[in-house]
C-alpha cells in the first residue's frame, strides 16, 4: 500500500554553482510540483552522519531526525555511495562521477539501491559498466536563469581570459595558467584571471620546473576570496573566454554556467561535460590515468586536455571572437531554454511519479 511519501537525503545546501544547490534545486522544486517529499527545505549539516549530508528538521522539536521509514515509499539518498543509507521501501541512490571507474566500496552500496541515479549519459554508462545494475537512470542539471543570463555585449578591453576551479586539481589550473603564459603571457592587451578557493595550486614554470607564484606574473590576476553568486556571475561576464580543461566533471557548473552567461569557454569535451560543451567551444583530450590520485586513484581513466589544442583554441577564439561570441550566445538559449529548472526537474518528477505509482 502506498503512503505516498519521499524521503530525501541530500547534500548540504552551497552556492548556486555548487552540486549541494543543485540537490536543494530538484528537492524543493520537486516538492513545489506536487511531489510528497519530507523536509526538503531545511538542509542542515547531520552531526549524525557526516559533515556533508543533511537531513530533515523536526520543525517542533528542531532538532535533526530520521524519519519513520516503515512510513517512506521512496528514499532518495542524494550524496557519495560512501555515505548511503537505506530505507526499507523503494531505495534510489543519487550520485556523480568523474573517471572510468570508481571505488571499489561503492559498488555494493549502488548495487544495494532499486535504482541508480546520475548527470549525464557519459556517467550513467560508467555506473552500468562498474556495477552492472540495470537500473541506471540519467538526468541533467539546470540554470538558475536570473543569475546566470547572458551578455550580448563585447566585455572591456583588456582581453581577459578567465580560470574558476583552483586548487582542485582535476580542474587543471596549472594548464590554463602554461597556456595563457604561451600565447599572450607577454603581452599587455592581454590578461588571464584565476578565481581560485584560497591560494591557486599553479605555478609560473619554466621548462616545466616551478620558479614562481603566479601572483608574481604582472599579467595574471588571482581572486583568491570568496564571492557572492552575483559577483560570481558577473565575473563570467566580465572576461572574454572561460578556459576550463578539466580532467573529470560530474557535470560540470563551472563552464556550464559561464557558457548560459554568453561567455565563449574552452572546455574539455569529456565526461559529463560532453552535455554542452560543443555549446560554446570544446577542447580535445586523450584518456588517461595521468594525475587519478586520492579518491580518484582507482585504476580508472579521465580526460587529459591537448594544451597544445588549448592553445589553438585560444588563438581561434581571439582571431574569431565575434564568431564564436555569437554561436556561444545561441548556445547560451539552448541552455536557458532546454536546461530550465523547471524543466530538468520534470524529468525528476516522471520518474518518480511512474516509482510511486507501483508501490
Amino acid at each position: 500500500m502506498m503512503k505516498n511519501k519521499i524521503f530525501w537525503r541530500a547534500l548540504s545546501k552551497s552556492k548556486a554553482d555548487g552540486y549541494g544547490y543543485a540537490s536543494y534545486r530538484i528537492s524543493s522544486g520537486l516538492k513545489e510540483a506536487g511531489l510528497p517529499l519530507l523536509e526538503t527545505e531545511d538542509f542542515l549539516h547531520s552531526k549524525v552522519q557526516s559533515n556533508v549530508t543533511s537531513i530533515g528538521l523536526d520543525p517542533d522539536k528542531g532538532f535533526l531526525f530520521i524519519p519513520d521509514l516503515e512510513n517512506v515509499d521512496i528514499y532518495i539518498n542524494n550524496c557519495l555511495p560512501q555515505d548511503f543509507t537505506f530505507g526499507e521501501s523503494y531505495n534510489v541512490g543519487f550520485s556523480y562521477w568523474e573517471t572510468t571507474k570508481m571505488p571499489s566500496n561503492w559498488v555494493p552500496m549502488l548495487n544495494r539501491c532499486d535504482e541508480v541515479w546520475t548527470t549525464s549519459k557519459w556517467a550513467g554508462d560508467v555506473f552500468k559498466e562498474n556495477t552492472g545494475h540495470e537500473n541506471v537512470h540519467s538526468f541533467k542539471l539546470g540554470i538558475e536563469s536570473d543569475l546566470f543570463w547572458s551578455n550580448s555585449w563585447i566585455p572591456e578591453e583588456p582581453f581577459t581570459f578567465l580560470h574558476v576551479g583552483s586548487p582542485s586539481t582535476r580542474k587543471n589550473t596549472q594548464m590554463a595558467v602554461d597556456a595563457f603564459i604561451k600565447t599572450y603571457g607577454h603581452r599587455k592587451d592581454f590578461r588571464l584571471i584565476v578565481k581560485s578557493i584560497g591560494p591557486p595550486d599553479a605555478r609560473i614554470r619554466d621548462s616545466g620546473m616551478n620558479h614562481g607564484a603566479i601572483t608574481n606574473h604582472d599579467r595574471i590576476q588571482v581572486i583568491d576570496w570568496e564571492l557572492s553568486e552575483p559577483d560570481l556571475a558577473d565575473l563570467y561576464r566580465s572576461a572574454h573566454c572561460l578556459l576550463y580543461p578539466t580532467m573529470g566533471e560530474g557535470w560540470g557548473m563551472i563552464p556550464f554556467n559561464a557558457i548560459a552567461c554568453g561567455t565563449p569557454t574552452i572546455c574539455t569535451n569529456a565526461t559529463a561535460c560532453t552535455e554542452y560543451a560543443e555549446l560554446s567551444v570544446p577542447l580535445d583530450f586523450e584518456w588517461s590515468k595521468e594525475g587519478t590520485t586520492g579518491i580518484y586513484n582507482t585504476g580508472g581513466k579521465w580526460a587529459k586536455p591537448s594544451i597544445d589544442d588549448l592553445v589553438d583554441k585560444m588563438h581561434y577564439v581571439v582571431n574569431n571572437y565575434d564568431d564564436i561570441k555569437q554561436h556561444t550566445l545561441q548556445g547560451a538559449i539552448i541552455i536557458h531554454k532546454e536546461y530550465s529548472w523547471h524543466n530538468v526537474v520534470k524529468e525528476y518528477g516522471d520518474r518518480l511519479w511512474k516509482i510511486l505509482k507501483k508501490q
